[in-house]
Formats: structure tokens, sequence, C-alpha cells
């Protein structure tokens, strides 16, 4: 009976681990602490039509070791962890332009939730901050295929002027956005930025998944402080710089000369021809005259 007993308890403890690894919310930061990226200012501005042209952007210098995860499942986890993405930036005329581009199958893309509840499906998450800042303060916004949905201003802020673009073909997605620094931040040499790619579905039993640059907008709350885990303080640090054209390295040509360089192609060839001839000439008159003595 015992024995029985046991077995069942055994069954049930299976079962629960099971249940938890699957449903086991799995959260890790960055290795990196502080990230800064440089972002250069651009001549002409990045067209925001979800289609990254040659040379509209700078590529961000992104590393594994400034992505922070979010995940509700280990089979999410699995899944998130091989998500590879691109991030791209410019800065126009006091616009900040970001894109980003990532893979997502097309059986994990779920958009049927309202605007305001877009970052519990697949969307693009974003919040900005002046430096310096830090708590809940900043501008916390979302873009998806509907448009942009705004949940936050930042604080001292106004609303921002946005573009953005979605565009979801052969199972990759293609965010670009725009927006007015002045809504966000006074500096002009740089700003906070935060982005999180949400690619999984809360209303299929709470299996979120996030991959997000830094920290500060996705998870690391707690049920004691919902906002805890949204702070502008930990949030990667944007540094404006002027593009480095490229210049053409310029080479001094030496005039050629005469003594230098021998005659060669055609004036090679009329030069040996008019030598030539000048010899046989030259010998058709040396013959003629010594032929005449030696038979007289």
């Amino acid at each position: 009976m015992k024995k029985g007993y046991l077995f069942l308890i055994l069954i049930f403890c299976a079962a629960f681990l099971s249940y938890y690894r699957a449903y086991a919310v799995i959260q890790t930061s960055p290795k990196q602490e502080h990230i800064e990226l440089t972002v250069e200012k651009t001549s002409v501005p990045p067209v925001v039509d979800g289609i990254l042209a040659e040379d509209e952007y700078i590529k961000l210098d992104i590393s594994d070791d400034m992505l922070s995860y979010v995940v509700a499942s280990e089979t999410d986890w699995a899944r998130i962890k091989k998500t590879g993405f691109e991030a791209y930036a410019a800065v126009y005329d006091g616009r900040f332009f970001v894109a980003v581009e990532y893979r997502l199958d097309p059986e994990y893309r779920k958009t049927e939730c309202e605007a305001k509840n877009m970052w519990a499906q697949s969307c693009l998450l974003m919040s900005f901050a002046g430096k310096g800042a830090s708590g809940r303060c900043a501008l916390e916004l979302g873009i998806r295929e509907d448009g942009c949905y705004i949940w936050r201003l930042a604080d001292g802020g106004k609303a921002p002027d946005t573009e953005q673009s979605v565009r979801y073909d052969n199972g990759v997605y293609t965010y670009e956005f725009s927006l007015d620094i002045a809504s966000f931040c006074e500096e002009e040499d740089g700003f906070l930025f935060c982005f999180s790619i949400s690619a999984g579905d809360f209303y299929n039993n709470g299996r979120y998944a996030y991959i997000q640059l830094g920290k500060g907008i996705s998870g690391f709350s707690s049920s004691e402080n919902a906002d805890a885990g949204k702070d502008a303080a930990l949030f990667p640090e944007i540094k404006i710089t002027e593009r480095i054209e490229e210049t053409a390295i310029e080479t001094e040509i030496v005039p050629e000369t005469e003594n230098e360089i021998p005659p060669s192609g055609d004036d090679g060839l009329i030069f040996i021809t008019a030598a030539a001839a000048a010899i046989c000439a030259a010998l058709a008159v040396l013959s003629v005259k010594y032929g005449k003595n030696l038979y007289n």
C-alpha cells in the first residue's frame, strides 16, 4: 500500500515539474552593465517605408552581452535564443530614425488584440528619455502593422511627431520608426533608449517572449511593484555624432620623360622601320660604290 502511495506521489511530482518547466518565467539580465551605442547624423533622411535601402542607416553595434530576455516557458526560451535580429539607426534634422529586422515564424505571429494591448503579442516596444533620467519617466510606445500606440509621455515632454512602417514578408518582420527628439529630450548630443521585441502571445497561457536591448521595459517587475522593471536609468545610452565621410586618397602623377620610357607600340614600330630603312639605304650606296671599284 505504501509503495502505491509513493508511486502516486512520484507521478504527481513529475507532472508538476513538467508543468513548471513548461511555464516557468525565465529572466536574464544583460552581461554588460553600461551600454553605449553611437548613432551618426546623416545628410539625407531615411525613407520610412518598411524597406531598408543601402546607406539609409548605420548598423548598431549590438552584441549578445547587451541583450536581456524575459520568457514565460522553456519552450519559448529555446526558440527566442535562436531569434537573431539586426538594428539600424540615424539622426537627421532633430529626428531619430530606427529600424529593426528579425525573423518570426508565422505560427508565432499574433496581432489580434487591441492596439493598447499589443505588448502581449507581436510588436516592437520602445522607450525614450533624456540623459540622467531614472524611474518610470520615459516616453513609452509600441508599433505594429496597424500603427503606433503611446502608453505614456515622457515627464515634461510632449506628444511626439511619429512616423512608422511595419512589414511582415516571408517570415521576416521589418520595423521602421522615427520621432522628433525634442518631444522627450532637450539634449542634442544624446539620450536614453531601449527597445524590446515582443515575439510571444500572452493570451496563450501567458506565454510572452521578449528580446530586449539592455533593460528597463519588459519584465523584471514584482508583484509588490509593477513599475520596478520600468526604469530609465537601466536604458542604454545613445551618443549622437557627426558622420565620418569616406574621402578618396589623392596620388601624385609623375609625368613621363623620353629617357625613362622607351618607345613602344606603333611609335616603336615606326622607329624600328625607319632605322632599318636607313641602314638598307646605306648598304645599297656602299654596295654600288665598292661594287664598281671591284669590277673596274
